[in-house]
């Protein structure tokens, strides 16, 4: 008899473009707000050089407006 396969919660990362639309700001409102004002949460580092969101990340900041530290 197989096993059924176990499935994992997946928390997929979102794109500078993802999250703009997501937020319905600009991409240069995200960063501004991250980089500058630190309204908004830190991204992950990927690849060496792009940057992503954790969707639970955005989605709990879009629930409660806080910036997890």
């Amino acid at each position: 008899m197989m096993k059924k396969p176990q499935h994992t919660n997946f928390d997929r990362v979102m794109t500078l473009d993802e999250a703009a639309l997501v937020m319905r700001r600009s991409k240069k409102t995200l960063w501004r707000l991250w980089a500058k004002e630190k309204a908004f949460p830190k991204p992950i580092l990927i690849k060496g050089r792009a940057i992503g969101w954790r969707e639970s990340t955005i989605n709990k900041f879009l629930d409660t407006g806080e910036v997890e530290s």
